[in-house]
């Protein structure tokens, strides 16, 4: 039970950053950068990278999210 819940946590997480990307990449959203490592810039216009990367991250994401409920059903009612 408690691994479902982390996936289901870990997924809800996976699809907001894809969102973000994915509005940002297309040139919707703007947000500056706020923890740089190396060197930062803005993102200025639409990026297809950004785009993909977001759309990927949220398909992975709804997966984990389909295979955590999945995995609850599968489990029997004693061990919830």
């Amino acid at each position: 039970m408690m691994l479902n819940v982390l996936l289901r946590v870990f997924a809800g997480v996976l699809i907001a950053l894809g969102a973000l990307w994915s509005l940002q990449g297309a040139g919707v959203m703007h947000v500056k950068p706020i923890l740089c490592v190396a060197d930062c810039t803005e993102l200025q216009g639409a990026s297809a990278q950004w785009l993909a990367t977001g759309i990927g991250t949220i398909a992975l994401g709804l997966i984990l999210w389909y295979l955590a409920g999945r995995r609850a059903k599968k489990m029997p009612a004693a061990s919830k």
